[in-house]
């Protein structure tokens, strides 16, 4: 699967996934690149809050994803072979237009923070072996 896909889309991730996109891990992030065609578009969404703490790695002093957290991605993402377009926190109505029982249902519970991520693949993987 090297190199096969144009674009990867990950929608609200859970367990180890949930926590390599938002922590983020580096090597994850390096072999989700390697799928990805240079210039192949990626578009990530989640959520990540104190109810996630018992079953993800906590991301700071609130065990929840913070409006700065994300925005942070946006350095750590190309040093695993993806240029950042965009962040942004998705309104209720974005996340419910998302084909998947997940994101229904957390658009129409309690209240979370859900942020989206649009990046491309570099022309050239980087990062950690596993884009070798």
């Amino acid at each position: 699967l090297r190199a096969r896909a144009s674009r990867l889309t990950v929608i609200l991730p859970w367990g180890s996934l949930l926590r390599a996109v938002t922590a983020p891990e580096l090597e994850t992030l390096a072999r989700l690149r390697a799928l990805c065609q240079p210039g192949a578009s990626l578009e990530l969404v989640f959520s990540h809050d104190a109810r996630d703490r018992q079953k993800h790695a906590p991301l700071g002093p609130e065990d929840a994803m913070s409006e700065a957290h994300a925005r942070g991605l946006a350095s750590v993402y190309p040093r695993a072979g993806f240029e950042v377009r965009s962040i942004e926190r998705l309104e209720v109505t974005a996340l419910r237009a998302y084909p998947t029982t997940w994101a229904k249902r957390l658009g129409h519970g309690r209240a979370r923070d859900v942020y989206r991520l649009r990046a491309s693949a570099s022309a050239s993987p980087q990062g950690s072996s596993a884009s070798s």
